[in-house]
């Protein structure tokens, strides 16, 4: 199996290959330069990435969901839902059962096209204003920048928050982001 480390910072990058080729050998790692013609990655049968690079490359990543291991220190609430999570504080039996379960989901589950990802935005259970403070969140905005877009108040904007998480029970501002890749509102 083949595993890039994608967007990592070079320690995390470095100490991940380490431990996957002395857990793991036979195993391929690719620590890849991320140039414009550096892409050899995207060959890869699983990918470790940072928020970052999932977001940046969220057209290649979204249709390979089941073959992602997301590597942030944002705290997670555990729902059973979204991308596995891996803390780089993590202990070392801890990442390799997390490196484990990808190298089995990576294999495992079908892979998904865009058109057989969840609904749209559309038919999900939001308000037009509501999609537009998702939106803005998810692109980084803080609510004092949402209020000033949307003309609204804070208050307001935190209130939007509340029922978004409320509607489709998503909680922090990593899993609004992953949500609203996953269902093309960006």
């Amino acid at each position: 199996m083949t595993i890039s480390l994608v967007g990592l910072s070079t320690l995390h990058a470095l100490g991940l290959q380490a431990l996957i080729k002395e857990s793991y050998p036979g195993n391929h790692v690719i620590i890849p330069a991320m140039s414009a013609s550096d892409e050899t990655w995207q060959s890869a049968d699983g990918f470790i990435v940072s928020a970052t690079a999932l977001a940046s490359y969220a057209p290649f990543f979204m249709p390979r969901l089941s073959q992602i291991l997301l590597l942030s220190s944002a705290p997670v609430l555990e729902s059973g839902r979204g991308l596995p999570v891996l803390s780089p504080l993590a202990s070392r039996t801890e990442i390799l059962a997390a490196i484990s379960r990808l190298k089995t989901t990576a294999k495992a589950l079908p892979r998904k096209s865009h058109d057989d990802m969840q609904p749209k935005a559309e038919a999900l259970p939001l308000t037009r204003r509501e999609l537009d403070v998702m939106r803005l969140t998810a692109r980084g905005a803080a609510a004092k920048e949402v209020a000033s877009q949307l003309g609204i108040s804070v208050n307001t904007v935190l209130t939007h928050r509340k029922n978004i998480t409320d509607k489709l029970g998503i909680h922090g501002t990593p899993a609004l982001i992953y949500f609203a890749l996953k269902h093309q509102i960006l």
